[in-house]
């Protein structure tokens, strides 16, 4: 574990989530126990979300009205501007918004209950800070 000790950023990149140990963070983990660090690792690989550009994206949730996981959230910085569209497995086009915050209750545009299923969604920041296009999907279950 010594070797932790020299470098300033530990990255991992799996499965689309990219995560980030200080030194600080590696230097605390090896103190309290060696095997700490790789549980630690890989409970954060574990993760059901995927994080990029500052945004942290569900894969799956349940827009059944019990209070639980009911919304497709998009956990975003607050300030940027983003288009969200959803499309259907045969590539319409079946959800479209534009705001700072993402949150989808799993309806079509025209307020339609979706089938459960897989579902494409492209998410666009268009505020002109950033080009990159955030690409992947989402499962809905009842």
């Amino acid at each position: 574990m010594s070797y932790l000790k020299h470098s300033v950023l530990i990255i991992i990149f799996l499965f689309g989530t990219i995560n980030v140990f200080s030194q600080s963070d590696v230097a605390a983990i090896e103190k309290s126990n060696k095997k700490s660090l790789a549980l630690a690792i890989a409970s954060s690989l574990a993760s059901d979300s995927i994080t990029s550009d500052s945004i942290v994206v569900p894969n799956v949730f349940t827009p059944n009205l019990d209070g639980f996981n009911d919304y497709f959230e998009v956990k975003t910085n607050g300030i940027n501007h983003y288009e969200f569209s959803v499309y259907s497995r045969s590539g319409m086009l079946v959800y479209k918004a534009e705001s700072m915050m993402i949150n989808w209750d799993g309806r079509s545009l025209a307020g339609d209950i979706l089938q459960p299923g897989v579902y494409y969604y492209i998410i666009r920041q268009t505020d002109g800070a950033s080009s990159n296009a955030k690409k992947g999907f989402v499962q809905i279950l009842y």
